[in-house]
């Protein structure tokens, strides 16, 4: 699949991605956490339009929501 056939929401400039946490990039709990609560903040804590550009349901999205203890439109590191 090529980068232009995916959905616009899905697509991101390299300028727009966030800097993750200082140590992160050895924890995949915390840059999962980070992406989803950054992924939930660009779409204004819209669930629907967040679980489409992650690729997952929504039942997944909420799921995930508790289990890191974040807030649908904030980011919580």
């Amino acid at each position: 699949m090529l980068a232009e056939n995916l959905p616009t929401e899905m697509l991101r400039s390299s300028r727009e991605a966030p800097e993750l946490p200082s140590g992160a990039d050895s924890d995949l709990e915390t840059i999962n956490r980070y992406h989803i609560a950054d992924t939930c903040r660009r779409f204004q804590g819209n669930k629907t339009r967040a679980a489409r550009a992650l690729g997952i349901s929504r039942r997944t999205l909420y799921r995930l929501l508790e289990k890191y203890g974040i807030e649908a439109g904030e980011p919580k590191l």
